[in-house]
């Protein structure tokens, strides 16, 4: 029998707000199973952009990254990466389980440059990562647990590139399927997918997403959210859902 692992990504609208932060943190040093944590960034990014007065870019919700837009991604990675690692370690007095910033692993990372799409856009410095990709067959957790952002590196020319987080989190899902009994929660500042009366959504099939994206109803960073949600549901990931809190129920994706 598998034994069970989370793996759990968090928004930067979380991180944001440090009450938020910090219960999640709370719960998730609390799981009780084996658990891999993915951290974005993206609210924190616009506004070191905004100060430095650098116009802010995306579509569908992923960011088109020019080369000041990675230096700035770049040095949040680093920061949220350590800030949450100390916040997790503060909850271990004895220091196990121990939590690993792996913000800079180049035995783990690679990816590939998103090409240019149908729709002409160059989204820049921006890798695109598969569970194909990632070195992780003999992660044992023996170490402690590990905490990703979502920097990547280029498969041809181990330049640093920015990959969504949503996607790093469904790739690692994916990787260690064969392994484990992998469940896979995205967790934001919304309870979970909402109708077009802010109701949630409690279940949610591919069909329904593509009528709510249709009409409007779901859109800019919620697309790729579901986007991975879906691959990952329908190629070996037990269990998957979006939500607000590790002890509340969400949106949970079905095939």
């Amino acid at each position: 029998m598998k034994k069970s692992l989370s793996v759990i990504k968090i928004s930067g609208k979380i991180i944001d707000n440090e009450s938020q932060l910090e219960n999640f943190l709370y719960d998730f040093h609390n799981l009780n199973s084996y658990k891999i944590l993915v951290h974005g960034g993206g609210v924190q990014i616009d506004n070191d952009m905004e100060k430095l007065g650098l116009p802010i870019k995306k579509f569908e919700g992923k960011r088109i990254t020019d080369l000041d837009t990675m230096g700035v991604v770049l040095m949040n990675a680093f920061k949220l990466n350590y800030r949450i690692v100390q916040k997790l370690s503060s909850f271990s007095p004895n220091n196990w389980p121990s939590y690993i910033g792996l913000w800079d692993d180049r035995a783990v990372w690679r990816s590939t440059k998103r090409p240019v799409g149908d729709n002409g856009i160059d989204y820049g410095f921006v890798g695109d990562v598969s569970e194909k990709s990632l070195n992780l067959k003999d992660m044992s957790f023996n170490y402690g647990v590990p905490v990703f952002p979502p920097i990547t590196l280029c498969h041809y020319n181990n330049t640093y590139y920015n990959s969504n987080a949503d996607n790093v989190a469904t790739a690692i899902a994916l990787a260690l399927s064969p392994q484990y009994s992998v469940s896979l929660s995205f967790i934001s500042d919304v309870p979970g997918v909402l109708d077009a009366d802010k109701n949630l959504i409690e279940r949610i099939t591919e069909a329904d997403y593509a009528e709510l994206k249709q009409s409007g109803v779901v859109s800019g960073g919620m697309i790729p959210k579901l986007d991975s949600a879906f691959k990952a549901i329908t190629k070996g990931v037990s269990a998957v859902e979006i939500r607000n809190s590790l002890v509340r129920a969400g949106t949970t994706i079905t095939r």
